[in-house]
């Protein structure tokens, strides 16, 4: 993923402002990070956050180790 990541950022560095700004209509109601109207950049925006989402919700959380009581 961090490869991954790491093309697009890159990508995105070379793009014009006016390049990334033609947009159109999401259905708000799919997916709660789309507005309304999303222009290519903010679909690029998108996809991080719900990247961010997902992997909040796979990474496992790390438990304390156990405390062993001596006899």
């Amino acid at each position: 993923m961090d490869r991954a990541t790491g093309r697009l950022q890159d990508s995105l560095r070379t793009q014009s402002e006016r390049s990334l700004a033609p947009g159109m209509h999401f259905p708000v109601d799919w997916e709660p990070y789309f507005n309304d109207s999303m222009t290519l950049l903010g679909i690029d925006h998108h996809s991080t956050q719900h990247y961010d989402h997902h992997r909040q919700q796979l990474t496992p959380r790390v438990r304390p180790a156990a405390v062993k009581l001596s006899p």
